[in-house]
């Protein structure tokens, strides 16, 4: 499924996990194809909060796709390596 992982700053240089965004009606069969929905969505929101609008309206544009947050979650870098929601790094 896209998702996007969206971050909050703890500190000047750190930033922490804060929620996920998922959209569970794109499901793709792979997630290289599920990733670029993922990127083309966000771009989009981002496109229409460029050209004068508001953060409201980034979130109403991914919310229109289908995108819902879901916390609680863990993030998979490599197979069987789970981190908790929260792990801080920096991307």
């Amino acid at each position: 499924m896209p998702s996007i992982l969206c971050q909050k700053q703890v500190s000047e240089t750190d930033w922490r996990d804060h929620f996920v965004l998922v959209n569970p009606q794109s499901r793709r069969a792979d997630e290289e194809a599920a990733v670029a929905v993922a990127e083309a969505d966000l771009a989009e929101a981002f496109a229409a909060k460029q050209n004068g609008g508001t953060d409201a309206d980034l979130a109403m544009s991914l919310r229109s796709k289908g995108y819902l947050s879901v916390t609680g979650f863990r993030v998979i870098r490599e197979e069987g390596d789970a981190e908790p929601e929260g792990a801080g790094y920096r991307r």
